[in-house]
């Protein structure tokens, strides 16, 4: 399991450092993993876990890297932005455990499951087309 070291030198997860809040990631994810383990179907898993997430702070610019700066795989469950709230939410909705939440995480932030700031898919529009390519999200079209 990956822990958060406050000096920076972040744990390796598939060759990207991952920056965990161990305790809260742990004892929050597992916590709603369990919960929604008989759940059914996921939209019921994704607003459950949704539900528990309301009131949550706002977090701007959540996640660590830029061109210059190496990315760092971020999860925290105490606050999130637009995307990260999304994210966090998906992966926690698709796992079975705390690794495959992690996993999930990857998958649904960055392309090809590459943990690195030019794979981040930092533009909703792009996000959105990727996840739906990958069969994470279907398309919705409002019939007139």
């Amino acid at each position: 399991m990956a822990r958060c070291f406050l000096n920076h030198n972040w744990p390796v997860h598939n060759g990207a450092a991952v920056r965990l809040d161990e305790a809260r990631v742990s004892r929050t994810g597992k916590k709603l993993i369990s919960e929604t383990a008989g759940i059914d179907p996921v939209s019921h898993r994704i607003e459950y876990i949704s539900e528990r997430f309301l009131g949550r702070k706002y977090i701007s610019h959540p996640l660590i890297g830029s061109a210059t700066d190496p990315e760092v795989l971020v999860t925290r469950m105490d606050g999130f932005d637009c995307v990260t709230f999304v994210e966090t939410v998906l992966a926690i909705a698709h796992a079975r455990s705390q690794d495959e939440f992690i996993k999930n995480l990857i998958a649904i932030r960055y392309r090809d499951g590459k943990v690195e700031w030019r794979n981040r898919l930092h533009y909703a529009t792009d996000w959105a087309a990727y996840n739906c390519n990958r069969g994470l999200l279907s398309r919705y079209h409002q019939r007139p």
